[in-house]
């Protein structure tokens, strides 16, 4: 959604949360070594080893702490929420909901 649009609902009373659905696999890979490949792009493999694995991470957690960091920025008092596959539907529901009262 852009910006001004969440700005625009916002600025009318509206309320605005953004759901950031992760594999439970993005923050806890194997630490065994394994080959990833993209679920867009099947020709993207890379292979994962202890070392890559804790790099991975870092990285995959900084990018997730700017991305929320910049939806925030918007202005328009968004609030974040990370659901994680495996978690049952209706309770992402009722934890995403319940944090906005």
């Amino acid at each position: 959604m852009h910006c001004a649009v969440v700005a625009a609902h916002v600025a009318r009373g509206g309320e605005v949360h953004a759901i950031r659905v992760v594999a439970r696999e993005e923050l806890e890979p194997p630490s065994s070594p394994f080959t990833a490949t993209d679920p867009e792009n099947a020709a993207v493999a890379r292979t994962f080893d202890p070392g890559t694995r804790d790099l991975y991470l870092t990285r995959f957690l900084d990018w997730s702490e700017k991305l929320a960091a910049r939806w925030r920025a918007t202005g328009a008092a968004v609030r974040w929420h990370d659901v994680r596959t495996g978690e049952p539907v209706i309770a992402a529901i009722r934890r995403v909901v319940g944090k906005g009262r």
